[in-house]
């Protein structure tokens, strides 16, 4: 009996990158369109690892065609009220990764709101 093939999976690597008024930050949480991000439920978002140089870092495999969005968060708030924020403080657009390979996401955060 020959055992089933697996799917090969891609890794996603978000580093996290502080600057300006966000660089007091201790903790930071990462949440997104998927389970393993707390599917969109701050109250479920998922630590990043600090990194010695003062990044933040997450790593996971998912399957080939997921399609990955996500934001960073300063806390586990239940409406997002710690959600990063532009230059500005203005709104940003959900990072995105289609995982049709290994994808390596920089994020720059100036501002949470």
């Amino acid at each position: 009996m020959s055992e089933a093939k697996k799917p090969a999976k891609f890794r996603l690597t978000v580093s996290v990158y502080l600057d300006g008024d966000a660089k007091c930050r201790r903790e930071l949480y990462i949440s997104g369109n998927h389970a393993s991000l707390g599917a969109w439920n701050p109250l479920k978002a998922v630590p990043l690892k600090p990194v010695i140089n003062g990044s933040f870092r997450f790593s996971k495999l998912y399957l080939p065609g997921e399609s990955i969005e996500f934001k960073i968060l300063r806390s586990r708030e239940a409406d997002f009220s710690g959600v990063e924020k532009g230059l500005y403080r203005e709104e940003i657009s959900n990072h995105t990764a289609f995982m049709d390979g290994n994808k390596f996401v920089p994020v720059v955060i100036c501002n949470f709101r």
